[in-house]
């Protein structure tokens, strides 16, 4: 059969405008005018208020009150001049970081903000997500921290740590004011104490200094729940308490669970105040209009130290990483005067998963600490299975009988519950499990949270077990498992290998009757004591989760020069305070205290530490503060070997591998050497704005924005930014980077070394230098490129004191060959080359060879904080997770890439009912089995193909709307297709299933949901139901296909449709009874022929496997950052259109279809039509 094709070019942000229409949003929205912290005088009647760099701000002064007010009424007197009073809602003005406000409006009157004069930008919200009792003796303040400042009750003394998180639970003892010495007043600080409802006491009581909750913005959303989430500063979710008090929680108080005391808790800085900024809530996470709200109010109030265990949900709207009303309000924030310490986000160990980009903010990755808990269980054969489990162990000496939940069901309850994942005692035989330990599997429902290891415990404790075994048979990717305290003897057997060795030994000991029941339990163990810590000299060492560099300067993923993460922290396994009402982790509610892990938990460390730098050196900038944290950090772990990490094997198991600064940054925190750097790498408020103005690609009007400062280059490279830390990512022949250091301590002669990886050579100048006390000095570091490995080369820059100070900055670069004339037109010459792979068939399996390594993990880490149900839309996905095509090749090949000649039947079957069956068979046919990964796909995408031999043509217009359901992602694929058979005057319309990639239980594609097949003209209707397997993998129903096809005229079934879309489908005529097989997808999409290139000169640069060429071959060749920078490349091409036609005033007009649509039961209803009927030769054809 000969084909003729035409695919529409890709157009990405122009279709997205028209979604959405009349939907109140929330915006955040900046105008002209500066704001207090850089308001330099200007406008008549009020003075300047601005601040220099790192100075604080002074709230309290007249000049300040006024000129807030002012800006206040001009945020109103925009609105009321614009909008109708009722049509819209101000939540926050924002006067101090930032000049705008947050309100809640529709689509439309946004359009209106964003065209209305001394408006500057306007951004939709997003979301946000939440991102001890050994650390402080791990990191060595008790010993040589605290005694310099006058022993732990004066560690912190007077400093206070603002905390935008899930709020405080202030009664516990952590944040208590008795059995510590007095707390005087703050005169620095002036937040406020809301006060409980409940109990009508304030939230505050010394040690607390102010408690406010922020909701405007999820209240609006209709996000909150004031049952639920508390109207106050109280947390109900646990991960504020728990950050709060590692970073400044009382000192020596007990950690009790289950009667059982872990050690004593102490805090960072156990004398420094906390101060409560609630933003965070326990069933949706938060706003960052509520976040930049909080920041604004903690700064306002005079906090020293902020601390962000929360990141970005998803991208900003804003094109770079560093200019979002986020991070623009954080640099305000340092530049009055507060360090900051943010997570740097959980999604490792895959590289660029960070949510922390900007220099300003100290980025902080996650440590395991030498702290491990194990323990073990001792089989009846004598074999020792390891495992974990906070628990006491069985009585010594002594086995008892283990007895499987399945094997102790009560009949009523059978059909009803899931019982051997053991959480519900009242579906087991109290009187079979009592005195013996037992044996639970360890189901889906604990990765989602609907079961967990607390449950199994109470269980066993309600029937009377002695214990309780949980075996994993089974690990899903992305499982964590992490110890959990148990008030009865328990352990968790994470190994499936020894998980198998033990249900062998059980079923091999169990005696059963011919119809399986037990006769006789024999199988006998006992548990070990699991309570008492391991300590380990491998330590610190990366935590898996911990996200990776490089950093990213856009949310095309394009390097940029800038080191992240800053610092390594301990974060895994901590153990501190929290909220008994807390619900973010099943295993700890009602609890006092927890033991979770994140770079949420890393964070807090650092801003304890912080605030005992801040104590010691009050006058010091924030930029300071970082560089002592950064340039005394360790490179080596308690063995004095590496630092290494935890990493993804290609057996998708963690294995060891050494660690590099993108794990770590500088190193893991030293918070002695901190306290005494002897140089500082210093920056404030126009270092940061030089390195925006040289960052390339940065739009400028975007950071006049932002900044409302015009850009100065005297930096000439963003590298060139005074940080503890040199990045080039793009370096060429030789660079020489600029550093500036100032002496805090005596005079000191320095000597300068570098060492680096082999493919760059670097050298520093001067070779020593000496600083008088306070003094500066400038040295210089040059790079060359001497080998091309198209990877980072790491190294580093010492400066040696003669008196003991050793400061130590990282350096990372990758070497690049300029391109010159000849070759880039030797690239030109092959820009129109195309890429072609065979096509999606019962075959695709084999597509597997080019899929990313560890891809299931990277699914988990990108989409593991994104809430159920979440519109996949504008994710920006990085090219590891696409096939080698685009979604317009896999529409077409699903029309041209067909063994069977279907559409040959199709037009010349001889009864209306033949062509109609002819034509639920090629319907079918364009379902085909899809490799795990996505494809490049516009949002909408049109065919239009025409069969010159049968007179056939077809029309496509499909787009799709992808949706995070938790444990898959759902793809609706909305529009149509038009099939016309020329010759009979027909025309066949139908839809298209869903896409559903699965990722648990086990990794799957299917295609679900109704389809609908009708012809006007022959009055004949089909309706198919595309089927899947269960929910936990049993597959009766597994790519099943059932429907009718029934008469228009009488509404009557002719015939009935039973089949498998990937094997046979078959028609059984009502009237007879007789069975019909009208598809066999063996012979119809089995051993396809790849397409091939017959015409070069009639390739176009629009079609699609011209455009993605170069990504598709990178992906081929498994080069993931070629692919992903060729993937940037497009896309960046893509937004320059855009903009430029939006500058020029001129609409988007598809070249070859007229685009229309409209809006019904809220999706878009699009149609399109060619503008040209006959089709050009394809350059492109299926060989024969």
């Amino acid at each position: 059969m000969k084909m003729k094709m035409m695919e529409i070019m890709f157009t990405i942000i122009i279709i997205f405008g028209f979604f959405v229409v009349g939907k109140s949003e929330i915006y955040i929205v900046t105008i002209e005018g500066e704001p207090v912290v850089s308001y330099r005088g200007g406008v008549s009647g009020f003075e300047a208020t601005a601040v220099e760099s790192d100075e604080t701000l002074d709230v309290t002064s007249d000049s300040v009150s006024s000129y807030s007010h002012h800006l206040e009424l001009k945020h109103d007197s925009l609105l009321e001049t614009l909008f109708d009073q009722g049509t819209y809602k101000k939540l926050y003005s924002y006067k101090h970081l930032i000049n705008g406000f947050a309100v809640d409006i529709s689509d439309e009157q946004a359009e209106t903000l964003r065209r209305a004069n001394g408006v500057k930008s306007v951004d939709k919200d997003w979301k946000v997500r939440r991102l001890t009792t050994h650390t402080p003796q791990f990191l060595g303040l008790p010993t040589g921290v605290w005694p310099t400042g006058g022993g732990f009750d004066r560690a912190g003394e007077d400093i206070v740590i603002g905390f935008v998180d899930s709020g405080v639970f202030p009664h516990h003892p952590s944040f208590g004011n008795y059995n510590t010495g007095p707390y005087g007043p703050i005169p620095k600080y002036r937040g406020k104490c809301e006060v409980d409802s409940d109990t009508k006491k304030s939230f505050c009581n010394g040690k607390i200094v102010g408690a406010q909750h922020f909701a405007e913005a999820a209240i609006a959303a209709g996000a909150f729940n004031p049952s639920v989430d508390y109207a106050s500063p109280m947390d109900g979710d646990g991960h504020g308490s728990h950050t709060a008090a590692i970073a400044a929680g009382n000192n020596g108080i007990p950690v009790r669970v289950h009667g059982y005391e872990f050690g004593k808790a102490s805090g960072m800085a156990p004398r420094a105040r906390i101060a409560v900024y609630k933003a965070l809530y326990r069933l949706f996470g938060g706003f960052v209009a509520d976040v930049v709200a909080a920041i604004e109010q903690a700064v306002h109030d005079g906090v020293d130290i902020l601390n962000l265990s929360v990141g970005p949900n998803s991208p900003a709207t804003t094109r770079t990483t560093f200019l979002n009303p986020f991070d623009a309000t954080l640099l305000s924030a340092v530049k009055a005067g507060v360090f900051v310490a943010q997570a740097a986000g959980n999604g490792g160990p895959f590289a660029k998963s960070l949510v922390s980009y900007s220099p300003w903010i100290v980025s902080v990755a996650a440590a395991v600490d030498d702290r491990r808990y194990k323990n073990h269980l001792t089989l009846g054969n004598g074999k020792i299975l390891a495992g974990i489990g906070l628990s006491p162990a069985t009585s010594l000496n002594q086995k008892y009988t283990l007895v499987a939940a399945n094997d102790v069901v009560l009949d009523s309850s059978v059909t009803k519950f899931s019982p051997t994942d053991c959480q519900r005692p009242e579906v087991l035989n109290k009187n079979m499990i009592k005195g013996n330990i037992l044996l639970c599997g360890y189901s889906f429902n604990f990765v989602i949270g609907t079961a967990s290891v607390k449950k199994v415990a109470k269980t066993a404790k309600k029937l009377g077990a002695v214990g309780f075994v949980l075996a994993v048979e089974d690990v899903s990717p992305g499982t964590k498992f992490d110890p959990v305290p148990m008030g009865i003897p328990g352990i968790l057997i994470t190994d499936v290998s020894k998980s198998m060795v033990l249900i062998d030994y059980y079923k091999a000991s169990t005696l059963r009757d011919w119809t399986g029941r037990v006769k006789s339990f024999k199988a006998k163990g006992s548990i070990g004591n699991g309570l008492e810590p391991i300590l380990h000299k491998s330590a610190p060492i990366v935590a898996l989760f911990s996200a990776r560099g490089p950093n990213i300067k856009d949310y095309s993923f394009r390097d940029a020069d800038l080191l992240k993460p800053d610092i390594l922290a301990p974060g895994s396994l901590i153990w501190a305070s929290w909220s008994p009402n807390g619900t973010d982790e099943a295993n700890y509610i009602g609890e006092n205290f927890a033991m979770i892990s994140g770079t949420s938990m890393a964070a807090p460390h650092i801003s304890g530490i912080a605030a005992l730098i801040k104590q010691k050196h009050p006058h010091w900038s924030p930029a300071a503060i970082k560089s002592a944290l950064m340039t005394t950090s360790n490179k080596l772990d308690r063995a004095e070997k590496p630092i290494l990490a935890e990493q993804y094997s290609g057996s998708e198991t963690v294995t060891f591998v050494s660690a590099t600064p993108f794990d770590y940054g500088s190193g893991h925190v030293n918070p002695r050497a901190a306290l005494d750097p002897g140089l500082v790498f210093n920056a404030g408020y126009e270092d940061y704005l030089g390195f925006l103005c040289t960052t390339p690609g940065i739009d400028y009007h975007e950071l006049l924005n932002y900044t409302h400062h015009p850009c100065n280059y005297t930096l000439g490279h963003p590298y060139n930014l005074n940080s503890p830390s040199i990045t080039v990512s793009h370096l060429v022949r030789s660079q020489t980077i600029t550093r500036t250091v100032t002496n805090v301590d005596e005079t000191e002669t320095y000597t300068i070394t570098a060492k680096m990886a082999p493919a760059i050579a670097i050298e520093t100048s001067p070779p020593s230098m000496t600083l008088r006390a306070g003094a500066s000095h400038k040295f210089t570091v040059t790079l060359t490129v001497r080998s091309l490995t198209k990877s980072y080369s790491f190294g580093e820059v010492l400066l040696k004191g003669n008196r003991g100070h050793k400061v130590r900055i990282p350096v990372v670069a990758m070497g690049y060959r300029r391109m010159d004339a000849k070759q880039v037109n030797e690239d030109e010459d092959v820009e129109f080359a195309a890429v072609l792979t065979s096509p999606l068939s019962l075959d695709s399996d084999s597509g597997s060879d080019y899929r990313a390594p560890n891809l299931l993990q990277r699914v988990f880490s990108l989409l593991k904080n994104v809430r159920p149900g979440s519109d996949l839309t504008r994710f920006t996905l990085p090219a590891i997770f696409n096939i080698p095509k685009s979604q317009l090749q896999c529409y077409g090949e699903s029309v041209y890439c067909v063994n069977d000649d279907i559409l040959s039947r199709c037009a010349n079957g001889g009864t209306p009912l033949e062509r109609f069956t002819s034509v639920v068979a090629w319907s079918i046919s364009n379902v085909r089995p899809f490799l795990f990964g996505v494809s490049h796909h516009p949002p909408v995408s049109a065919l239009h193909a025409v069969d010159e031999k049968d007179n056939i043509e077809m029309m496509m217009c499909q787009y799709a709307i992808p949706k995070f359901q938790g444990t898959c992602i759902e793809t609706r694929v909305l529009g149509k297709r038009q099939l016309k058979l020329l010759k009979k005057d027909e025309t066949y319309v139908m839809n298209s299933p869903n896409l559903v990639i699965k990722f648990l239980p086990v990794p799957d594609v299917e295609w679900l949901g109704n389809v609908t097949i009708k012809c006007q003209e022959t009055g004949l209707e089909a309706h198919l139901s595309y089927k899947g397997s269960s929910f936990l993998g049993r597959k009766g129903n597994y790519r099943a296909i059932r429907g009718k096809i029934m008469s228009l005229q009488n509404m009557k079934t002719l015939y009935e449709i039973n089949g498998y879309w990937d094997r046979t489908v078959a028609i059984k005529d009502i009237s007879n009874g007789k069975t019909t097989v009208i598809y066999r997808a063996k012979d119809a999409i089995s051993a396809l022929k790849t397409p091939i290139v017959k015409d070069p000169k009639g390739l176009w640069a629009s079609e699609s496997a011209v455009t993605w060429s170069k990504v598709n071959e990178a992906i081929l060749n498994k080069k993931w950052d070629r692919a992903n920078d060729a993937k940037i490349s497009i896309e960046e091409k893509e937004r320059e259109m855009v903009r430029n036609r939006k500058l020029q005033g001129n609409p988007w007009v598809p070249k070859h279809f007229v685009l229309s649509g409209c809006k019904e039961t809220g999706d878009w209803d699009w149609e399109v039509k060619p503008r040209n009927l006959k089709v050009p030769p394809a350059p492109i054809v299926v060989p024969l």
